[in-house]
């Protein structure tokens, strides 16, 4: 690497170690599926400016990073107006939680016009805490004015994901936290303003992925000339390296490898704690649409059934000569009937016709 990375350390003082941390550290004085993706939207908030505590180097790089892969053709795929990005500015002291809030309400309210939607990305890098003796394991995402004297301008992630997901809008919710989760008593996550009911009857599931487990921080390392937080590093390096997209359950194990693995490179412990509560069809990336997986029949006739790797049936085709495609995850999967032995297919998403 270009640089040394270095711990947050209050009065402006810094150490030289593997990485810095994305917390509030008491211990230390004044420290520092195949969906259309037109139906899936993102509020994006990158925090690095903090006027009154001790502020970050790649946050803001992190959310520009992840809203241009949200935006992508050939990553999230989303519509660029789907996609909001809220970036802290340290002369304004923003962003505020009624500036979130709102941005927030702007896409519930397009995805009702929509009469419902796909897809909510929300994603959070800057500080974070967890405070036991007001809030449990709940994580308090630091806001721009956050200081010990006004602990409560922070959210709180697990009440955010309620008002998001009990919305009833969205068939799923992504949440991507790149924080510390280290315990703080000066830290308060509050509840969203939000007060509308949108009366919306889909059940929605969940995606959540902190960058660190709970109690311990999150490191940021600088890469040549930009910093970035350890966790949307190796979530974007996934990303991007997976053209035909990733399953959630691969993303879960991915990351909970992937970035122990660059955190122990820069000398440092970090794991993700992610929780997967998507169906085995959902996928991120290849634009928001699931690869084809195309059967060409030579000899089979009549009745033909595909299999998925847990045997249920995916779907039910008369086979002639022409090709059978169907947008499926990557997998393994069965072929029977038709007049021949059953056979396995393995899926890889590079869309190569498989002679059955």
């Amino acid at each position: 690497m270009g640089h040394t990375a270095m711990s947050r350390r209050g009065s402006g003082e810094c150490a030289a170690v593997g990485a810095g941390h994305r917390e509030v550290d008491e211990h230390r004085r004044d420290c520092a599926g195949a969906a259309r993706s037109d139906l899936d939207f993102a509020v994006v908030v990158g925090v690095e400016d903090y006027p009154y505590f001790q502020s970050l180097r790649g946050a803001a790089t992190d959310a520009r990073s992840f809203h241009a892969w949200l935006v992508a053709a050939d990553g999230g795929g989303l519509q660029p107006d789907n996609a909001k990005l809220i970036l802290s500015d340290l002369r304004a002291e923003t962003p505020v939680q009624d500036e979130i809030d709102q941005m927030l309400v702007e896409v519930l309210d397009a995805a009702y016009a929509r009469g419902g939607a796909h897809r909510l990305y929300f994603y959070f890098a800057g500080h974070g805490a967890t405070n036991p003796e007001r809030t449990g394991g709940d994580v308090a995402l630091l806001l721009a004015r956050w200081s010990r004297s006004l602990a409560r301008l922070a959210l709180s992630t697990e009440r955010y994901a309620n008002v998001l997901c009990g919305a009833g809008l969205f068939e799923e919710v992504a949440i991507f936290i790149d924080c510390c989760r280290s315990l703080s008593v000066s830290a308060v996550g509050v509840a969203p303003t939000i007060t509308r009911a949108w009366q919306a009857p889909r059940s929605t599931r969940t995606f959540l992925a902190y960058a660190t487990e709970a109690g311990r921080p999150a490191f940021e390392c600088p890469d040549s000339d930009l910093w970035q937080g350890i966790f949307t590093r190796s979530l974007l390096c996934i990303l991007r390296r997976t053209p035909s997209g990733v399953g959630a359950r691969a993303l879960k194990d991915l990351l909970e490898s992937e970035v122990e693995t660059q955190a122990r490179r820069r000398g440092v412990f970090q794991c993700a704690h992610v929780e997967n509560g998507l169906r085995d069809t959902s996928y991120f990336g290849r634009g928001g649409t699931l690869p084809q997986l195309e059967l060409r029949f030579r000899q089979r006739r009549g009745s033909v059934v595909l299999r998925g790797g847990n045997l249920e049936v995916v779907a039910e085709h008369q086979g002639d000569d022409s090709s059978w495609r169907l947008p499926l995850p990557v997998g393994l999967y069965l072929v029977e009937g038709g007049g021949q032995d059953a056979v396995c297919v393995w899926h890889d998403g590079r869309e190569v016709p498989h002679d059955v």
